[in-house]
């Protein structure tokens, strides 16, 4: 995990920029003196296993600058899907078991782009004016805002592709290669990223409280107000799906591996009949072949009772049409229940949390110092109402 000397708070952000000042005027760009574009960087320190499938730790990686590696490299890019105007999603997580912070990462820019600019402070770039080979994150620690400093050396293989996150739909993108790097430095390494799960993701990229874990694995469980409860809260949480997928390859083997699907969006249709029918928007930011092809056979027939080969065609119609491009994706809320194991919801505003034998129906296990400040704070509200009627 990243020391306090490799971090510094949000209050003292003004020393980035003036270092930003003096590399400009020197014109010799950053080098991480804390976080060193070799080996060390990667696997556990003294112990080089082969942890990242065909991933060779005998074969030193070369290390490139983000601004080598893409003919025209953007930060944040600027390209919108044709159709809509929306940002698309085409992410490669590589070599690399973190599929489940470029989902975060996604879901938080989808869901609430004030935290995600938060996160990734978009006022950087490869241009001339502002490019000095220094980028700068902030995450969550102890309640408290902290900027973690990366360079933009990458690791790639001999063919110069970057061997962990990527964008795959745009490789010009610099953003998600650049966040996995910063992130592999607050926790330590990059090793420390792999086979992580998104809840604890959710707390370092917001400033939200109390995770909770929606299990969706026996349905006869399932709380009959979920679909309500959560598109109550969908401005005020940041929720994502995960589901278990068969992953075949010579990398992988043939095994199930759990992925995360940020949550977008709740939308009731109506058809002809005036029945309605309950959807969910998922996003999908790494177009993976699997979830493709399965997506494809689920709108022609789903295996859930009066799932969509029941639909009226309007309606499939409307979800064929939202699931065009973009890499976002509707389907039944019956069909979602059925097929994904869990949500993990990261409530970004205290004021949603419910009392934890309700939330959700479920028993939500909130962090201690949390419900206890929210617990000062009602007794205090209390003793200025007894005060003020007397």
């Amino acid at each position: 995990m990243a020391s306090a000397k490799q971090m510094m708070t949000l209050s003292e952000v003004g020393d980035f920029e003036k270092k930003k000042g003096k590399i400009l005027r020197s014109k010799i760009l950053h080098i991480d003196g804390d976080f060193y574009a070799d080996n060390t960087s990667i696997w556990r320190q003294g112990n080089f296993e082969n942890t990242f499938g065909k991933l060779d730790p005998s074969s030193p990686l070369e290390w490139k600058r983000a601004k080598d590696l893409a003919e025209n490299p953007e930060f944040i890019s600027q390209k919108r899907d044709d159709t809509n105007g929306d940002i698309t999603y085409n992410l490669d997580r590589g070599f690399l078991d973190s599929s489940w912070l470029l989902s975060v990462a996604c879901g938080l820019q989808a869901v609430s782009p004030e935290v995600f600019a938060k996160v990734v402070p978009p006022d950087q770039g490869f241009d001339l004016q502002n490019y000095c080979g220094m980028f700068r994150f902030h995450f969550r620690r102890d309640g408290e805002w902290v900027e973690v400093v990366v360079d933009d050396f990458l690791p790639v293989d001999g063919n110069s592709v970057q061997v962990f996150g990527r964008s795959r739909g745009n490789p010009g993108e610099m953003w998600p290669c650049l966040l996995e790097k910063a992130y592999a430095k607050f926790k330590g390494g990059y090793h420390r990223l792999e086979g992580c799960k998104s809840r604890s993701c959710m707390m370092d990229l917001t400033s939200g409280v109390a995770p909770s874990h929606i299990s969706l694995t026996v349905k006869k469980n399932v709380d009959p107000n979920l679909f309500s409860n959560l598109r109550a809260r969908r401005r005020q949480a940041l929720m994502c799906a995960n589901i278990r997928l068969a992953v075949s390859g010579e990398e992988k083997g043939s095994q199930e591996t759990v992925y995360e699907y940020p949550i977008v969006g709740f939308d009731e249709l109506r058809d002809s009949q005036r029945k309605r029918h309950k959807l969910i928007g998922i996003l999908n930011p790494h177009r993976m072949k699997e979830w493709n092809n399965w997506l494809a056979s689920h709108l022609k027939k789903s295996s859930t009772p009066g799932g969509s080969h029941r639909l009226p065609k309007e309606i499939i119609e409307e979800m064929e049409y939202r699931n065009k491009e973009g890499g976002e994706f509707w389907l039944l809320f019956d069909d979602f229940t059925h097929h994904f194991d869990s949500i993990d919801v990261c409530h970004l505003d205290p004021s949603t949390i419910e009392p934890p034998a309700t939330c959700f129906g479920l028993q939500v296990s909130p962090r201690g110092p949390v419900m206890a400040l929210m617990a000062l704070l009602v007794l205090a509200n209390l003793t200025r109402d007894l005060m003020q009627e007397r």
